[in-house]
């Protein structure tokens, strides 16, 4: 299925494998802060956001390396149009 976007839009996508032996918690997905979305095992989850910085969490129950992410979305660039 394919959508349309927006020169002015960007799309985060989230993907979380399914694997049985590892925790079926369906933790929140924060962009700066804000919950946007729940994490499902095996699910994809996606959100159309501004050009921007964004700060990306998911809630655990402890600490781990490179847990957090910052992200720079710069704005489409659509070809052929005028």
């Amino acid at each position: 299925m394919s959508r349309a976007i927006s020169s002015e839009r960007q799309s985060l996508q989230f993907y979380r494998d399914y694997e049985p032996y590892e925790s079926l918690a369906r933790p929140w997905i924060y962009l700066n802060n804000e919950k946007v979305g729940m994490s499902e095992p095996g699910g994809v989850y996606y959100r159309d956001v501004a050009p921007g910085t964004y700060r990306i969490k998911v809630d655990s129950e402890g600490l781990y390396w490179h847990q957090f992410k910052t992200v720079t979305l710069a704005a489409l660039e659509l070809l052929g149009k005028p």
